[in-house]
């Protein structure tokens, strides 16, 4: 028998991997560990401005600092809209934990599925510019 040439089917596949480095938790939780973090409550907030001193580029619009993300948009993806930097991370199967200072918000969801990476990415944006406009007006 020749391998590879039937698709593999494992539907559980997702649930039934353990967490590698990754976290596991509530909604609340996630944005109760990331609050702690942020507000320098967890450790000094020296070493969170050491983590975002240089982003480096992973692929528009993503950046990585030491150890945490930053999603911000061009004006050009929102239509010249403006977007605030979000700064946190995200998981592979749709999950987003990231919070926006310019706002003080903190965002913390899953689409739970990973076929359309981006699909996160533009809740959450819609989101943020809803809370935007909304404390705007």
């Amino acid at each position: 028998m020749l391998y590879g040439t039937q698709p593999v089917a494992i539907p559980q596949a997702m649930a039934s991997v353990r967490a590698d480095g990754g976290i596991v938790s509530t909604a609340l939780d996630g944005i109760t560990m990331l609050q702690t973090f942020m507000e320098g409550r967890l450790f000094p907030t020296n070493y969170l401005d050491e983590m975002q001193r240089t982003w480096n580029p992973i692929f528009p619009p993503l950046e990585y600092g030491v150890g945490i993300m930053r999603f911000a948009l061009p004006r050009y993806y929102t239509l010249f809209m403006e977007v605030p930097p979000m700064i946190g991370h995200s998981g592979a199967s749709g999950a987003v934990l990231f919070y926006i200072p310019a706002l003080d918000l903190y965002v913390s969801g899953t689409v739970n599925q990973i076929k359309k990476r981006s699909l996160s990415y533009n809740l959450m944006t819609r989101l943020v510019m809803a809370c935007a406009g909304a404390w705007r007006d």
